[in-house]
């Protein structure tokens, strides 16, 4: 007997090919959907990350701003510091015109309305906030300088020279060895072989001071400047085509142009495209440090601050935008960002930012801050 053998129609398999069609086409949809979201999502919390990191480094060090350059009778250095570093003349004050004091805070207002800088200056010491007094005189601006105390400055460490009342330049000394002990007091060494140190300070700074019994030394550790700044792989704006860092730099050290493959900065959060920011001020005279009007960093008085201007900053308030790096098909931001408030106690207006069409087309979040100087409110000036 023959046994017939039965299979599949030419119909069937071709419905059954059309049935797993549909259900794979389904399926790749739903992934595409999902793979999609996933991109958005994680796009999205890349960027909260990125933000609350780059206003956390910012606030950490603008809290500290001013430490060891402040004291309860104002700035140590109101007539400005004069500093060497590498062979290079960094800061002159003595010089006509007089170049602006380094100020413990200072914001650069961006160009055209593009992102802000912020610059913090301070001691990085872990201990010796109170200054240390001079006990012998220096004969000229290359000797040794004589403490009462060594000021746990260590080898190495950067120590401040200055007047108690702000009377004298103040010099950025470089400790070329652990301070000695004299029996008379200590000894601080700054010679030449560290690169802090100019050979002749009365070759490279006009006024060249010698310091006294009763001038006092701030130990400074590594002495902190960090500039903060928005750069863009491309060195130019943001824009909807670049990708733009927070970075960190010390602009004594970093070198130049300040730029992308600048190997000297720090980049300190990804996704950053503006940063915007205000000094709180206190009324002329007011020594209870309370900030009575927000105030852009422009114009005759706030571009570029008197020693007696920057002491009546007692806080900033900071406004950072991070971007999602997923482009999406359709726009998903609004045409404005509102960076801060209107405020009526401090006085201050509303910031916002505008986007370009193409430019909503990513996602946005906006982090503001209050940040208080805690030194400068301290200074009680």
């Amino acid at each position: 007997m023959v046994r017939r053998q039965s299979g599949f129609s030419m119909i069937e398999l071709m419905v059954g090919i059309v049935i797993a069609i549909v259900v794979v086409t389904i399926v790749m949809q739903a992934l595409a959907v999902f793979e999609n979201q996933k991109r958005i999502t994680t796009s999205g919390s890349d960027s909260d990350i990125n933000g609350a990191i780059a206003l956390f480094q910012i606030e950490r060090d603008t809290k500290m701003a001013g430490f060891g350059m402040l004291s309860p009778n104002g700035l140590l250095c109101p007539l400005g510091i004069n500093i060497y570093y590498n062979g290079i003349t960094i800061s002159d004050p003595g010089a006509t015109p007089a170049p602006a004091p380094l100020s413990p805070i200072r914001i650069v207002d961006g160009a055209s309305g593009g992102p802000d800088s912020i610059q913090t200056a301070g001691s990085n010491a872990t201990y010796g906030l109170a200054p240390i007094t001079i006990v012998k005189n220096m004969p000229n601006a290359s000797s040794i300088v004589t403490a009462s105390a060594p000021g746990s400055i260590q080898q190495g460490d950067m120590f401040l020279a200055g007047a108690p009342d702000g009377s004298k330049i103040c010099t950025l000394m470089q400790a070329s060895q652990n301070p000695q002990t004299t029996g008379n007091g200590w000894n601080l060494q700054h010679n030449p072989s560290y690169v802090w140190n100019p050979s002749n300070p009365n070759n490279v700074f006009t006024v060249a001071p010698t310091y006294v019994v009763g001038d006092v030394i701030e130990t400074m550790g590594n002495f902190n400047i960090s500039t903060y700044a928005v750069q863009c792989s491309d060195n130019a704006a943001p824009s909807d085509s670049n990708q733009c860092d927070l970075i960190r730099y010390n602009p004594i050290t970093a070198g130049t142009p300040i730029n992308w493959a600048n190997v000297n900065l720090s980049h300190v959060a990804t996704g950053i495209v503006d940063l915007q920011a205000q000094y709180g001020i206190a009324a002329a005279g007011d020594t209870t440090g309370t900030v009575t009007a927000w105030v852009d960093a422009t114009g005759s008085t706030w571009a570029a601050p008197s020693a007696a201007d920057v002491l009546r900053i007692k806080a900033i308030r900071v406004a950072i935008v991070a971007r999602a790096s997923k482009y999406e098909r359709t726009a998903v931001s609004p045409s404005t960002l509102v960076l801060w408030p209107d405020t009526t106690s401090p006085a201050g207006t509303q910031k916002t930012t505008t986007l370009s069409a193409s430019q909503q087309h990513y996602r946005y979040k906006v982090y503001y801050q209050v940040i208080p100087l805690i030194n400068m409110i301290w200074a009680n000036v």
